[in-house]
């Protein structure tokens, strides 16, 4: 039926809690509620999706989602949750020629913070028909411009695996064509995916990566299920500028690599020594420390380099 009922909110948030036990690090959402709210509820901490979508962000999902598709001159123009929350990405739709959309929702949020956050372009975007499999056909909403950036945003995670939520939103900000003067019209402005992947003097590179020092990279395969592939290999990368040096090998710096519960116990310790600069690979089986199988789960392994650390989530199913 084409309604809108609060049961929906609650299913946003399994679907979060679901998401997050498969280890994603990015979600996008083209919806938002309004009906059983009013603005004053607009405020980052009253919404059930957006209480949900904040606690997302805090165990590290970019939760990037659409203001809303109100006309500006309607009875409720405003943005609708999860998009009034302080740790999400909401976005709004422009035009082809960069104008802001009519329809593109209007913030504040009733606290006074600026939203939405960015824009990406949501009128006459070209995309897959759900008509027709083989067509694509010419759409509009804010829909459109959330996909468009949440794409541009995982690009950026892509080379920058370190960045927090809130990093990766500060960075799209501060390349955004409004970035300068952002109102509640445009936020920050038209997203500039190049900039920000290229991190710039943003202070995004500060957000707990490990500064010249060290890369983790995203296991593979993951999910990781040890009957079918038997492990999944973890590579990580030592930078020249990582220092240090042993007695034996000139170079050489403190290493450690191991696996984490979600609860933060030590599961196993995969490598632990010193290694030159260079690339290299270590192996999970899925076993602990005594040589045992672990359960199904989601787990973190961290690099640690000298003084510095970055951690990764990787998922492990059994069956």
């Amino acid at each position: 039926m084409d309604v809108e009922i609060q049961q929906e909110e609650d299913d946003y948030v399994r679907a979060l809690e679901w998401a997050d036990s498969l280890g994603a690090v990015i979600v996008s959402s083209s919806l938002g509620y309004y009906d059983w709210y009013t603005y004053e509820d607009m405020d980052g901490n009253t919404a059930v999706t957006t209480i949900g979508a904040d606690i997302a962000a805090a165990r590290g999902i970019a939760v990037i989602t659409a203001s809303g598709n109100q006309n500006g001159n309607s009875v409720y123009p405003w943005i609708i949750a999860p998009s009034d929350g302080d740790s999400v990405i909401s976005v709004g739709a422009v035009n082809p020629d960069g104008t802001i959309a009519s329809f593109s929702s209007r913030g504040p949020s009733y606290d006074g913070r600026i939203k939405p956050d960015v824009c990406g372009q949501g009128t006459a975007v070209r995309a897959a028909s759900p008509y027709d499999s083989l067509t694509y056909y010419w759409t509009s909403g804010t829909s459109l411009s959330t996909p468009v950036v949440a794409g541009a945003a995982a690009q950026c995670l892509q080379m920058h695996p370190y960045w927090t939520p809130i990093a990766l939103r500060d960075s799209l900000r501060a390349h955004a064509s409004h970035a300068a003067l952002p109102n509640n019209d445009f936020g920050w402005g038209i997203i500039n995916a190049y900039q920000t992947a290229l991190g710039g003097a943003t202070g995004a590179d500060d957000y707990g990566r490990v500064p010249a020092v060290a890369t983790l990279f995203q296991n593979a395969p993951n999910p990781f299920v040890p009957s079918v592939s038997g492990r999944t290999s973890i590579s990580y990368l030592i930078s020249p500028a990582a220092g240090g040096a042993s007695a034996d090998d000139v170079g050489a710096t403190d290493v450690r690599i191991a696996v984490y519960d979600v609860a933060g116990r030590l599961v196993n310790v995969l490598f632990e020594g010193q290694k030159a600069p260079g690339g290299y690979t270590v192996e999970w089986e899925g076993l602990n420390h005594r040589g045992i199988a672990v359960s199904s789960g989601v787990y973190y392994y961290t690099l640690s380099v000298g003084g510095f650390s970055v951690s990764q989530k990787l998922v492990l199913i059994r069956r």
